[in-house]
């Protein structure tokens, strides 16, 4: 079992997934919040996996860092 850990969006819990059981990851836009006048954007990236979905912090790009480093591992390892 190859694991990576995320960062859950609601509470920064950890999450641990397994690489093998992610289905889907994609970024979305909470939406808009507003400071001073100005737009804050919040995005946060939502993982299927395993039958469920988890929402991150990691970006999709992040993400797709860690499963290549963990796929190109000799052995189990837990990327933090």
């Amino acid at each position: 079992m190859k694991l990576i850990k995320l960062t859950s969006h609601k509470n920064d819990e950890p999450i641990y997934i397994n690489i093998d059981k992610i289905d889907y990851f994609y970024e979305r836009q909470m939406g808009d919040k507003y400071y001073e006048g100005k737009p804050i954007i919040e995005k946060l990236t939502k993982v299927g996996h395993n039958g469920s979905v988890s929402e991150v912090k990691e970006t999709t790009e992040k993400i797709i860092e860690k499963i290549r480093i963990i796929k190109n591992a000799s052995n189990s390892i837990v990327l933090l």
